[in-house]
């Protein structure tokens, strides 16, 4: 079995190449890919061929590669942060609340994923 090195000590070396370095700061994308117009661009953009095959040459992603699209509104925008919702009633095992730590992937392409 192949030994690769810890992601930490490669990109300390300088072995993580800038493209690794842009595909994994998801953050960043998503940020920009917020702005409305933006989105809808982004996400058309992101299923042409051209921009598929610009996205394998210079970021590595196969063209035939499963890509999310970025969703119409980040869920911390659309999250009831108020209170507004139901009754929190305890159960039997349970207080009844719950917290929700929206990741990038919740917050910038599922936000449906968190509302549930």
């Amino acid at each position: 079995m192949p030994q690769f090195p810890h992601p930490v000590r490669k990109f300390k070396q300088g072995g993580v190449k800038t493209a690794e370095q842009l595909h994994a700061a998801t953050g960043v994308h998503g940020q920009f890919a917020g702005i409305p117009i933006v989105v809808q661009t982004v996400n058309a953009v992101n299923k042409t061929q051209f921009a598929r095959k610009v996205m394998d040459k210079t970021l590595g992603v196969h063209p035939d590669a499963w890509m999310s699209e970025f969703g119409a509104q980040r869920f911390r925008w659309s999250a009831n942060t108020r209170g507004r919702a139901s009754v929190v009633t305890n159960g039997q095992r349970t207080p009844g609340k719950v917290a929700i730590f929206a990741t990038c992937c919740v917050n910038y392409n599922e936000p449906g994923i968190g509302h549930d």
